[in-house]
């Protein structure tokens, strides 16, 4: 996702001189990759244990606050908002949006966010534990009210913000045989889905092993391709 990531990034106009408030930290990659373009990057990540592993990375070269990507404690203002597979989280991402460019952002700064679009994993042919894994993930997604679907809802998205149609990108991966990204990704996006899923009550994190998942996965794709989901980055710059 990296590179996708990158030119969604660069179309937004960050570079040296930049200010960014990056939504999600999580491990840093979005703001990382901003960072290295030459902005000053305050990401926002909820868990004080990943914030902290966060800052162990990154060092002082991103600001990582632990706080909600709603309601974020900073200082604005900031030339971009940005964030990557963090709005199919929320359930109304256009007021996130609409709300966060009010706070923080320069009259005509930039918005950038990445997310994914799932139905794709699930209409095309790929190995069944990748499917199966990926309807697990978009079961409970959508019964806790957030988006399988927000990559090609963009202009919807934006336009409710109060944005202009973003520039779009679409990207649809394949993975196979030696490659690890598939395996990997399915798995960690069940992982962040599981708690959400057990405190609904529509799954039992026990009943899923979560270490042994991306081993299983490889040993399905044998001289079969899987089809990821659809990744979309949309760009748009407030008036």
């Amino acid at each position: 996702l990296r590179a996708h990531t990158e030119r969604a990034l660069r179309a937004a106009g960050i570079g040296a001189g930049s200010r960014v408030l990056d939504l999600g930290c999580g491990m840093g990659d979005v703001a990382l990759i901003s960072a290295e373009l030459g902005a000053q990057v305050v990401s926002i990540e909820r868990d004080p244990s990943v914030a902290a592993m966060a800052r162990q990375r990154l060092g002082e070269r991103v600001e990582v606050v632990v706080g909600d990507i709603t309601d974020p404690k900073v200082d604005g203002p900031f030339d971009a908002i940005t964030g990557r597979l963090i709005l199919m989280y929320v359930r109304d991402p256009a007021a996130v949006i609409r709300d966060l460019m009010k706070r923080f952002l320069r009259p005509g700064g930039a918005v950038a966010f990445v997310e994914y679009d799932f139905r794709s994993t699930l209409l095309l042919p790929c190995p069944e534990l990748f499917r199966s894994t990926i309807e697990t993930v978009t079961r409970i997604i959508r019964a806790a009210g957030f988006h399988v679907d927000l990559g090609l809802r963009w202009p919807e998205v934006f336009e409710a913000a109060g944005l202009g149609t973003p520039a779009l990108e679409a990207h649809l991966w394949t993975s196979v045989q030696g490659d690890d990204l598939g395996p990997e990704m399915c798995t960690n996006v069940l992982r962040n889905t599981l708690p959400i899923g057990e405190k609904l009550g529509i799954v039992k994190m026990a009943d899923f092993d979560l270490p042994a998942l991306p081993d299983r996965l490889r040993a399905e794709m044998r001289g079969r391709a899987s089809i990821g989901p659809l990744v979309v980055s949309a760009v748009a710059r407030a008036s």
